[in-house]
């Protein structure tokens, strides 16, 4: 795979710098190498890291997070049945909208360009290498989202005296309270060993929980920040030459304009969908891992708790302090609304700077 990528990226940038580009303006020469070219980058620093140093850390992640499952929930079964149920469902309206955009890109350019559009195939495969790492990445966040979600219910339900009832918003909050229904209260100076172990262990489901999230950042980091930076480029280089099509800026498809412009539109909304994709849900996941700790310290101002429930919340506590995270791309960047936000703002920066050439050269 690594050397197919490899081999058409090569040969379809010797065909365009040979056959294309000594008849394009550099305004329109450069921004194209710039867009064909940094998905076909990420695609082989991917793969390279995959088959190498990423190989062993996805097996062992794995392998965490179903001693995890063993430890947390009640009915494996269950659970996983519907949680994978609500994923398959995301990935096949994702998959959707990828393959509807890109074969309407396929159609739209072999029509306009007939046998010049073979030498930019290679970036539809790199699109979809791109894709599955983003799928995965966001798989795996918001896997680790759900546990995290769970194991604060759990902690809030351990401490409840009454029985809950009635209907949940929250999938996950409904399997676990149906399941772990309780009616043992442990404050009021009363002391249980019980609540003493299950605390411990929610300790330990949380200490593994940050083992994986750490396992997810050190196998993605990479690949997602050029895969931010990947599409900062492309949101900014479609725009441009949607709007070059939508203004006639670029004479040689002007019987094709408006079919130009749609089809850069809709490559820019992949792009976007591509940045909530790993922004969004790297948001909620930080958002539940901040829960935890909130919730302890308010289980720790329970009047009479039992002094041996009470140290190992206190260790609990600490423990939330001691590993706190964020889902980041190489430690700086920070995968949050925050973000998205910004990447928009400074898109339309560059762009605007990119129209001032193209509208001096016209």
């Amino acid at each position: 795979m690594l050397f197919t990528v490899f081999a058409t990226f090569l040969s379809s940038l010797i065909a365009k710098l040979i056959i294309e580009f000594p008849h394009i303006t550099v305004t329109t020469s450069i921004p194209n190498i710039l867009l064909f070219s940094s998905f076909s980058i990420n695609s082989i620093i991917t793969l390279i890291l995959t088959a190498t140093i990423n190989k062993h850390k996805l097996k062992k992640m794995l392998a965490t997070i179903y001693r995890v499952d063993k430890m947390l929930f009640n009915n494996d079964m269950k659970y996983h049945k519907t949680a994978k149920h609500k994923l398959l469902m995301k990935f096949i309206m994702i998959s959707i909208l990828v393959a509807v955009v890109m074969l309407f890109d396929v159609i739209v350019w072999t029509i306009t360009l007939g046998i010049g559009q073979i030498p930019y195939y290679h970036y539809y495969l790199d699109s979809i290498i791109d894709w599955l790492i983003a799928v995965q990445f966001m798989y795996f966040v918001i896997l680790i989202k759900d546990r995290f979600k769970i194991l604060n219910y759990t902690l809030i339900y351990l401490f409840t005296s009454k029985e809950k009832s009635g209907n949940y918003v929250n999938l996950e909050q409904d399997i676990i309270l149906s399941e772990i229904k309780r009616n043992r209260p442990y404050t009021n100076g009363i002391t249980s060993n019980l609540a003493q172990k299950e605390i411990l262990q929610y300790n330990l489901t949380h200490e593994t929980l940050c083992d994986i999230s750490k396992f997810i950042i050190s196998i993605y980091e990479i690949p997602v920040f050029i895969g931010i930076v990947c599409s900062f480029m492309n949101l900014t280089l479609w725009l441009y030459f949607s709007l070059c099509f939508y203004f006639d800026f670029q004479k040689e498809f002007l019987h094709n304009s408006m079919l130009l412009f749609t089809t850069d539109m809709l490559m820019c909304l992949l792009n976007l969908v591509k940045l909530s994709c790993i922004t969004l849900p790297s948001y909620a996941a930080n958002n539940e891992v901040a829960n935890t700790a909130s919730i302890i310290r308010k289980l720790l101002l329970i009047q009479g708790m039992d002094k041996t429930i009470l140290d190992e919340l206190q260790s609990f506590s600490q423990q939330t302090i001691l590993r706190k995270f964020k889902f980041t791309a190489l430690g700086f960047l920070n995968l949050d609304l925050s973000l998205f936000c910004s990447i928009i703002g400074a898109v339309f920066t560059y762009l605007i700077i990119l129209m001032q050439f193209k509208v001096s050269e016209n």
